[in-house]
């Protein structure tokens, strides 16, 4: 052990590795308090007299308020606590926890963190909001986070279609219209006044032609002939989260307008193309669905339980395009009690915060082919993820050249992994 230490310190600068060494000791702010405002950026980097730290870490008795995060800062010579806090707090008592490098000594710092509210706060936004050429786009309602009352809206220089209101209540801003011309993406500001102070936030929006969703229904699979889309109902706290859309049940029937799910009755037994235009962010469909052949361009806000006890989709989606899950927060109970078996690496996952049951329980035997699953763990570790995600993958199995991949999701995220463990 002598050896191995004195080794290590031939190669490093013996400066550097005494700073290593020796326990951090952060210094308290002013008065024990810190200060920050709701929807603005926050960041304030913790002056460090002690060691380096190896760590920075709130811990599980303790917590830091919503929107807020902590870690080592760039340099590496301290702590910071970064990001937009998302509600008001007072006196919020948090301990900031750290620990050296080569002793594994902890320190540990007790401090109360306040979050003001006196301008209005809009939750932030997606980074993009689709809009489609023709169509009336649903009300888009900016809710207040805040204690302030809006006084005013308003968008720079927004196209001429757009409208944007006050709410009768006075606590969110209001856009609506009808887009008539295509728009490439570009970012606008939102201003929201009150008597108390103002917030500007960034709205990036674009107007395309849509290509609508087609699947493919098989009503011989059943008795009953009915097909049922259900426009799936959800908590979430994004303001574009909204229903209007048109199906084309490819019989010569068509439904316009719907903001809800919606059964048809066919006259025959056979194999159907439907097409589903408009804006539906959460849809679930029929197990007598049996390929989905064109995802289109509509923007997903949630998967939960799109295609769950659908036992047709054995061969996987027959669509040469992928979809737009960006935005997707939920990908739970997707896939449970179905036999569905494709390659879905590529989906851009990195806004998901639930995959609970998406194959199935843990003890099913549900489960993507080891190739399949191989090339999500691989390609999934490349994206920036959200941590702490539960994702319960059946009996599926890796390959033992994956486990490094796989590492990235458990160690650097947190991610909780229920599988079938290494191929044997």
């Amino acid at each position: 052990m002598f050896l191995m230490m004195g080794a290590l310190q031939s190669c490093v600068d013996s400066k550097d590795f005494n700073a290593k060494d020796r326990v951090p000791e952060l210094v308290m702010p002013e008065g024990g308090q810190l200060y920050f405002e709701i929807g603005e950026e926050a960041s304030y980097i913790f002056q460090n007299n002690g060691g380096l730290p190896n760590e920075c870490w709130i811990p599980v008795s303790s917590s830091l308020p919503a929107g807020l995060a902590i870690k080592v800062t760039d340099d590496g010579l301290s702590c910071e606590i970064y990001g937009y806090p998302i509600d008001k707090a007072v006196e919020f008592p948090t301990i900031i926890s750290t620990n050296n490098y080569s002793r594994w000594i902890e320190s540990e710092l007790n401090l109360t963190i306040n979050i003001n509210s006196e301008a209005p706060y809009f939750k932030k936004l997606p980074k993009l909001i689709r809009m489609f050429r023709n169509m009336d786009i649903p009300t888009i309602h900016l809710n207040n986070g805040s204690d302030a009352t809006i006084t005013k809206c308003a968008i720079d220089n927004m196209p001429s279609w757009m409208i944007i209101l006050k709410s009768e209540d006075s606590q969110s801003c209001i856009i609506t219209g009808h887009p008539t011309q295509l728009q490439y993406e570009e970012t606008f500001q939102i201003h929201a006044s009150s008597s108390t102070g103002d917030r500007s936030i960034d709205f990036t929006f674009e107007v395309v032609d849509q290509f609508p969703t087609q699947i493919t229904v098989d009503t011989t699979i059943s008795s009953n002939p009915s097909v049922e889309i259900r426009a799936q109902p959800f908590n979430d706290v994004q303001p574009d989260h909204y229903y209007n859309f048109h199906i084309d049940w490819g019989d010569g029937s068509t439904d316009s307008n719907l903001n809800k799910s919606i059964t048809h009755h066919y006259l025959e037994h056979r194999v159907y193309n439907i097409s589903i235009s408009g804006y539906f962010p959460s849809l679930a469909f029929s197990p007598k669905l049996i390929a989905v052949d064109c995802w289109g361009n509509q923007q997903w806000k949630s998967m939960a339980g799109m295609f769950q006890s659908n036992t047709n989709l054995a061969n996987g989606f027959n669509s040469s395009d992928q979809p737009d899950v960006s935005f997707v927060t939920s990908l739970s109970d997707m896939f449970k009690f179905s036999n569905f078996n494709d390659d879905i690496s590529q989906w851009d996952v990195s806004s998901v915060q639930s995959m609970d049951r998406m194959m199935g329980y843990p003890s099913s035997n549900q489960k993507f082919s080891t190739t399949n699953y191989d090339a999500l763990l691989q390609s999934w570790s490349q994206l920036n993820l959200q941590r702490d995600v539960t994702f319960d993958a059946g009996a599926s199995t890796y390959s033992e050249s994956l486990q490094s991949a796989r590492d990235i999701l458990t160690n650097n995220f947190g991610w909780h992994i229920n599988d079938g463990g290494m191929v044997p």
